[in-house]
């Protein structure tokens, strides 16, 4: 057995507060801030407090409005020696702002964090995980090494490449549009720490009242099995490889995920070669052994970043030319003017020695002899702690006498033509938008058949016809491993033991009656491998169970989602009995009216499937556990479900007949 590697790293995203304003959608909310004080405050000494339990170093990200609203929790994480790096200021979507609002707030969160610290940080996280295509080249501008934000891969660092491009989807326009595969761009030397859902403590166990079916109130020991078999089976297949752990103070500092966490760190620890390091570390010790390809772009060094600013000529109008370091060194050699390619008209740099100097100085400052006093000292603010060993900075500006020219206004600003533009672009969206809200609101849908009607039967047929013809219901027809049927299609429609008032299948079940027909669930077709206990439903959505005009009414979809995972637990009882004991449901995106859809379900096992209770019975033939989702035909999910079935101690119920 080869030696084994394992680099396991805690990332702290320190949103408190600016997590609600930036992206939680608690910016209105009392409330919601209060809990983001909790996590600024009582969080960040919990965690800390479990860090040096098991004396482990780690990287917190931090956003500019945490550190300067939480100073001295803060420096309390940089006192205890974690690496701290860039997570914007307020959490910001970096993919809503403008280039020049992303600069805006990496300059003063990059500037922040080296005075805060005594150097300039090395890593960061986009907010939210939400990158801008303009992100990796900004972050290279400021010397950053590392980012933690993609996702090309799980447990392996590797060198991030920008600048992909894709064709959306347009149903407006011919198929032949959009049939394109991705386009790679520019590899560059950004090492990439992969970042990942799934190895997160928030989007499970925080609530969140503006998210619909918002979580929090999952238990942590489903979330450990999660974690747990992740790593696991890393370690089963790599010998070497990484484990980014993402946490909020606003969870993990909760009680019950503390205790999660002791006892994941515990597990890690008893395998062989495991370390817990921070991700400056995985990042140095992933370029000691890659290069990074030919031609990469590299992130600009440390000494370039700090004296970063941004220069336009004078007489000219428009946004600051944006530059890379490679192109400001070629300036500072004298080389002609450079066009910038991220806007249409063309701007241009100038870097000779003394010009780069009279621009700073005019750019951030000008004397202080001409500057007016002001009629009222403004609000001292709260000074942020800084390390021991950070320099003074010096003045920026540099005294003129008081003959001095006029200090010249080098704000950015926009040429008339392209504001105009903007302005014509916004009333058109207005427009657009008042106008299709008035079509929706009063041009009434067509109406949908009766069901029962010969229309709605015709119609019902041609749909069936349709979903014989799918590529997965012919696969599993074809696989003998498989049994099919009709949903309720075994339920006799006479008078029988089973059916003592002779109901037919649409009288006796509520998705096979009343949600039945052609613009019901006019076709589900379900298939059972008894081997494995899967169950799968392909299921046709018509335009009557929509909430929304084409969208599905996410109670219908509750509805079939109950019942199929019902389906797959009482498949597994001996009793073929059982109800539903609890529903959880994730919807993932939008589902689609008249479009076909499936459904598929397994049993989750149990440690103690097999235990014999005082009954006589196997727990495992009375509760059982079930997971499935609801995909379109290509596979991409659209609701993640778990339920958990349960057969009935104290009512008695008639078992369901084969066929169900």
């Amino acid at each position: 057995m080869s030696k084994k590697r394992v680099l396991i790293s805690y990332g702290v995203d320190v949103d408190a507060v600016s997590g609600w304003l930036g992206s939680y959608g608690g910016a209105e909310s009392t409330s919601d801030i209060s809990r983001g004080i909790f996590a600024g405050t009582i969080g960040v000494q919990r965690l800390l407090k479990l860090f040096k339990k098991y004396d482990m170093k780690t990287t917190w990200f931090i956003p500019g409005h945490s550190l300067e609203t939480f100073p001295e929790d803060m420096a309390a994480v940089r006192d205890a020696g974690h690496e701290i790096g860039l997570h914007g200021y307020s959490h910001e979507n970096p993919s809503d702002m403008s280039i020049e609002q992303q600069r805006d707030v990496l300059d003063k969160t990059y500037k922040m964090l080296t005075k805060f610290t005594g150097k300039p940080p090395r890593g960061s996280v986009a907010p939210w995980w939400e990158c801008s295509k303009e992100g990796g080249q900004l972050l290279m501008d400021y010397g950053i090494e590392y980012d933690h934000s993609m996702s090309h891969h799980d447990c392996q660092p590797y060198y991030l490449r920008t600048g992909d491009e894709w064709t959306k989807i347009d149903y407006t326009q011919k198929a032949e549009t959009w049939m394109k595969p991705l386009v790679k761009g520019q590899e560059t030397g950004l090492v990439e720490i992969p970042a990942s859902w799934y190895l997160d403590d928030l989007p499970p166990m925080m609530f969140i009242k503006s998210a619909p079916n918002s979580h929090g109130f999952v238990n942590p020991r489903d979330i450990e099995d999660l974690w747990r078999d992740q790593f696991d089976y890393c370690y089963r297949e790599y010998d070497e490889f990484i484990f980014p752990i993402t946490i909020h103070p606003d969870v993990s500092g909760r009680p019950q995920v503390l205790l999660m966490h002791e006892r994941l760190i515990e597990h890690f620890k008893k395998h062989e070669g495991v370390e817990f390091v921070t991700m400056e570390q995985i990042c140095d010790e992933f370029k000691s052994k890659n290069t990074p390809a030919p031609g990469a772009i590299m992130p600009a060094k440390t000494e370039a970043a700090l004296s970063f600013t941004y220069y336009r000529k004078p007489s000219q109008t428009g946004n600051l030319g944006h530059r890379d370091s490679s192109r400001s060194a070629a300036l500072r050699r004298g080389r002609q003017p450079w066009k910038c390619s991220d806007h249409r008209s063309a701007y241009v740099a100038r870097a000779s020695s003394g010009l780069t100097e009279s621009l700073r100085s005019r750019r951030f400052g000008t004397s202080r002899s001409r500057l007016a006093e002001p009629s009222k000292p403004p609000a001292q603010a709260k000074e942020v702690p800084t390390a021991s060993t950070t320099p003074a900075p010096e003045a920026a500006t540099e005294t003129q006498p008081d003959n001095a020219s006029p200090t010249p206004n080098l704000s950015p600003q926009r040429p008339k033509r392209r504001r105009r533009g903007l302005y014509y672009a916004v009333l058109f969206l207005l427009l657009g938008t008042v106008t299709g809200t008035l079509a929706r609101i009063t041009i009434a849908p067509p109406a949908l058949p009766t069901r029962g009607s010969d229309q709605d039967i015709y119609l019902q047929q041609k749909i069936q016809a349709q979903g014989a013809r799918l590529s997965i219901v012919q696969q599993l027809s074809a696989d003998p491993s498989w049994t099919s049927w009709e949903a309720y299609a075994g339920i006799p429609e006479t008078a029988s033991p089973d059916n003592p008032r002779g109901l037919s299948a649409a009288q006796s079940r509520i998705t096979s009656g009343p949600m039945s027909g052609s613009s019901g669930l006019a076709f589900q077709r379900i298939f059972h491998n008894a081997s494995t206990g899967e169950v799968v439903t392909v299921v046709y959505f018509g335009a009557g169970v929509a909430g929304w005009p084409g969208v599905v009414h996410g109670g219908a979809l509750a509805t079939v989602l109950d019942e199929s995972l019902g389906r797959c637990a009482i498949l597994r009882f001996p009793s073929r009995t059982g109800v539903t004991a609890n529903l959880d449901l994730q919807y993932r995106a939008p589902t689609l009216t008249n479009n076909f859809y499936v459904i598929r379900t397994r049993p989750v096992p149990s440690e103690d499937d097999d235990v014999v209770g005082k009954d006589g019975i196997r727990k495992g033939d009375r509760k059982l556990w079930v997971r499935g989702t609801l995909e379109t035909e290509k596979g991409k999910v659209a609701v993640d479900a778990k339920g958990l079935f349960v057969v009935p101690r104290t009512y008695k119920l008639r078992p369901l007949v084969e066929g169900f």
